[in-house]
């Protein structure tokens, strides 16, 4: 049984993904226009993004699939600049639900150009994405050390009152916690570490 909800799984991811692939570029039509000797598609993402409402209301697809499809269709073009821009808005795409089918409309996107596609380009793009993901977990990880070796954790277990020497309590409790890889929710162990520590 669980082969077979696997597989269903991946077969929905496909469809998703080909969909996404489909009407990423929707809006080109109702953009289109003609400067300099050139054709332009001012604002396309956007104007895809919109009217993937109107076709999934017609189409009766699930709002889960709308999202997809319209977080698709109205980031795709930030892959043009995704080496460039802030680590804290490629941050909110890769967090997003829809980032695998993003990343792969752009993939497949940037490979219908003609040519072959950028390796050395898209090896960078990995590198990037890879080191945020690394920096967003340790965030996390640290977020919800903090959670447990707060001011009043310390201050119960050391008996002292706020100031400079509670900050170093839970500066090196922390920093004992991630350097031995310790259980955070394991609260015996980190209070008997903590009321052996002097400082």
């Amino acid at each position: 049984m669980a082969m077979v909800e696997q597989a269903r799984y991946w077969r929905l991811m496909i469809d998703v993904l080909n969909l996404a692939i489909l009407f990423h570029d929707v809006g080109k039509p109702l953009t289109f226009s003609w400067e300099d000797g050139r054709i332009r598609y001012w604002c396309h993402h956007q104007a895809g993004s919109d009217l993937m409402v109107d076709i999934a209301r017609r189409l009766k697809m699930s709002s889960e699939l709308k999202e997809a499809l319209q977080f698709a269709a109205f980031n795709h073009m930030k892959f043009h600049e995704v080496l460039d821009i802030s680590n804290h808005k490629l941050m909110r795409l890769i967090e997003s639900p829809y980032w695998s089918t993003l990343y792969r409309v752009a993939w497949c996107d940037d490979a219908s150009r003609g040519g072959l596609i950028d390796k050395e380009h898209w090896s960078k793009i990995d590198e990037r994405v890879k080191s945020l993901q690394l920096k967003y977990i340790e965030q996390k990880k640290l977020e919800e050390i903090r959670k447990v070796v707060n001011g009043p954790f310390v201050m119960g277990i050391k008996k002292i009152e706020p100031g400079p020497k509670l900050g170093e309590y839970i500066n090196r409790t922390v920093e004992w916690i991630l350097n031995e890889s310790i259980d955070v929710t394991d609260q015996a162990k980190i209070e008997e570490y903590l009321k052996h520590l002097e400082l």
